[in-house]
């Protein structure tokens, strides 16, 4: 089967959330969610999107491309395409690209159009593309540059619509402010409004009107000038998001519900025109419809198993580890119990000290080498670095007991500025300001495996590791046959108890739930870390069972210091010796 049939992977099944009630979905008046970006949606969030369209009904998905899902897209990043694969299965998904600064520039493609182009020619099962250009959302609309933003805005649909390239898109939408159908472009009183121009142009399918308010009465009296003077199918835009005025934002599900239906039932009985309500929408941060709905998510209730030999913990519990500057023993007579796994830090040529894994090992501790990159992945996947690869997996042989090894964590930071990786990133094969490219990245994981299974080691447990909301992690993703536990690393920076501050990052990794997950590194403010661990164990328990594993890095941190201190150490070891965190590796 081909790439572009975006074939379903038998394995990849839609379930409802852990403890929840099948059902049916629940339509809350809207048949259509627009999610936005501000990470990589598609890389990160498809899964996500897609049950939360399932839950609800939802038939028709609007995805803004931001620029890490185009790149991703186009060179067929494995997980990227499995995300997109998911909304497919379960919507009508259109791309959503445009602001008004093109409208300085109505004359000119942007690029961001051109490669939505590219993307939708490269997956023929999207729908179509939404164009969100709408000059009216400018403070200048309501100035005497109405006209001139008006002729700007035709301009540029039609460009957009005629550009090479357009028919790669089944349907072109534009969001359109109700505001368009009280401007004309000329004294004449019968001349068409801005709105009526924009219909009639050719290959436009349809219109997303935009009516703020946050009531039905609200809306329908904003689309009340608009709603007259469309011809081609429309739904109307109910915003959610806390950052605008008038949107229903907070509301209850009840009160949405039925300023929705009201909506609705209105602008059909007005306009046979009318398609349905488009909720704006779902959002990766704290902003949106999960304010309102909250987003089931992936996790089935089955936990990811594996063979003896990755360790994984018992359902039930978990391992809590640590990074200590010091000894981790002095940690352990702190908080009364041993911690499963103990971190240590290598540079790239740095031989490995094995005299300190088997300490850890004597001790029941598993060893975690966090092993930095030294070389370009370029030059690592092209085997330019294999003298260095083979002198660790010999070492890693030799020493025999089981070891965890994070190479090159946090690889979606863009961390060219970093000294130990200065010589990491290239200029001439990664990324624009400082990422690294996620098909060399995956490259040199792949090659740097494949070295120490040529040299026999079967002691070693992989763990990928992300840092959280940067880069659209998912892309670096190598593989279900690369990989035998994910990880992700995140900091309570805003002071928020730590399941609050997972909230963001298990919108991310939670898509890896096959894999047992670990919290790899976290740490809070010496002022915050009694919140933050109180009530910790059962949050994890409750809300992220698939998370198998957490380490606290008790140290300074590159800017931040997340050393326990005083009382917190007692909060640090209630925690840790709840029950939950009582598992301990099998050595």
């Amino acid at each position: 089967m081909s790439a572009n049939a975006l074939a379903v992977p038998s394995r990849f099944v839609f379930r409802p959330a852990a403890r929840a009630v099948m059902q049916a979905p629940a339509p809350f008046g809207f048949s259509a969610i627009r999610a936005r970006f501000e990470h990589s949606l598609i890389c990160d969030d498809g899964v996500l999107i897609a049950n939360y369209a399932r839950r609800y009904g939802v038939s028709t998905i609007f995805v803004q491309l931001g620029g890490d899902d185009i790149a991703s897209l186009l060179v067929r990043n494995p997980t990227t395409v499995k995300n997109l694969q998911a909304m497919i299965a379960v919507a009508n998904v259109y791309l959503v690209v445009g602001d008004t600064s093109w409208l300085a520039t109505p004359g000119r493609i942007p690029d961001d159009a051109v490669s939505a182009a590219n993307v939708a020619r490269a997956y023929p099962r999207l729908a179509g593309v939404l164009y969100d250009v709408d000059p009216s959302e400018l403070a200048a609309w309501n100035s005497t540059q109405r006209q001139s933003l008006g002729n700007a805005f035709l301009a540029l649909a039609a460009n957009l619509l005629a550009m090479p390239g357009a028919a790669s898109f089944k349907k072109t939408q534009f969001v359109a402010g109700a505001g368009l159908a009280s401007v004309r472009l000329s004294e004449n009183p019968h001349a068409p409004t801005i709105l009526q121009r924009l219909e009639a142009m050719n290959g436009l399918s349809a219109i997303a009107l935009r009516a703020p308010g946050n009531s039905a009465a609200a809306q329908l009296q904003n689309a009340a000038p608009a709603l007259p003077q469309l011809t081609v199918p429309f739904s109307i835009v109910a915003g959610e998001s806390k950052f605008k005025a008038a949107t229903y934002y907070g509301a209850t599900p009840a009160y949405l519900e039925t300023n929705l239906a009201q909506i609705a039932q209105a602008a059909a009985q007005s306009n046979a025109a009318f398609s349905g309500i488009m909720a704006d929408g779902w959002d990766d941060l704290y902003t949106s419809s999960q304010s309102i709905l909250p987003q089931p998510p992936v996790y089935d209730g089955v936990l990811a198993t594996g063979p003896p030999n990755l360790l994984i913990p018992a359902p039930g519990s978990l391992y809590l580890g640590a990074y200590v500057k010091g000894l981790a023993s002095t940690l352990e007579t702190s908080i009364g119990r041993r911690l499963a796994f103990d971190m240590h830090f290598y540079q790239w040529r740095a031989p490995f000290a094995t005299n300190a894994l088997a300490q850890d090992a004597a001790n029941g501790r598993l060893p975690l080498v966090a092993w930095n990159c030294g070389d370009s992945d370029e030059r690592v996947a092209h085997g330019m670095d294999d003298a260095t690869i083979v002198q660790h997996a010999q070492a890693i042989k030799a020493y025999g007991g089981p070891v965890m090894i994070r190479w090159f964590w946090e690889m979606n930071l863009n961390d060219q500025n970093n000294p130990p990786r200065t010589q990491c990133w290239d200029p001439k094969s990664d990324l624009p300001n400082g990422y690294f490219a996620p098909m060399h990245y995956i490259a040199a994981w792949q090659h740097i495996r494949a070295v120490f299974d040529a040299q026999g080691v079967t002691n070693v447990i992989w763990l990928w590791c992300v840092a959280n909301a940067h880069g659209g992690p998912s892309q670096y993703y190598p593989g279900d046959a690369y990989v035998d536990w994910v990880g992700m690393d995140d900091y309570d920076t805003n002071d928020v108890p730590l399941a609050q501050m997972l909230y963001i990052p298990a919108n991310e990794i939670s898509q890896f739930q096959e894999k047992p997950v670990m919290l790899t590194e976290t740490g809070a403010h010496a002022d915050y870390q009694q919140t933050f661990f109180s009530g910790a164990a059962s949050d994890l328990a409750a809300d992220y069972p698939w998370i198998r594993a957490v380490g606290y890095f008790d140290s300074q941190g590159t800017s931040q210091t997340w050393t326990l201190f005083g009382p917190s150490v007692n909060a640090f070891s209630a925690f840790a010796n709840d029950p939950y965190l009582s598992a301990l590796p099998n050595l």
